[in-house]
């Protein structure tokens, strides 16, 4: 990643959650391209989490808007990786046996630049599950 911050990009994950009753979890990722970055636009060629595939959403920066009720953008991108439910711990209490449990994310991007080249970047992603609702990146 550090590779992609001198090429400006920045790539964060911005939320852990599921959709609606404990179910469909998936976590979010926001992309913001620096003004005097090469690329204009991101994907992904593959993900997986703890080993299974995970399908990706992109949305434009105005999906940040919409999803915290601001009229704010202050991103380019989001990516919003969903999986089936059980394969990622997303939370547990010390006392219970998956409290400390790393959950791996491999991801890897593909990045075009505004001439319509395309680059490829993997990264991998350690999710610490802390309890409390907490889970910490690693």
């Amino acid at each position: 990643m550090a590779e992609l911050k001198e090429m400006g990009v920045d790539i964060e994950i911005v939320s852990i959650y599921y959709d609606n009753y404990w179910t469909n979890p998936f976590f979010i990722e926001a992309v913001k391209f620096a003004d005097n970055s090469p690329f204009k636009a991101t994907s992904t060629k593959s993900v997986t989490v703890c080993g299974a595939k995970a399908k990706t959403d992109i949305y434009t920066g105005a999906y940040g808007a919409e999803i915290w009720e601001s009229d704010e953008v202050t991103t380019d991108f989001f990516l919003k990786y969903s999986f089936p439910n059980g394969v990622m711990v997303m939370n547990s209490e010390p006392a219970f046996p998956d409290y400390g449990k790393r959950n791996d994310i491999s991801i890897e991007y593909q990045l075009q630049t505004t001439e319509g080249k395309l680059y490829t970047c993997k990264t991998n992603y350690n999710l610490l599950v802390e309890g409390n609702g907490g889970i910490q990146l690693w």
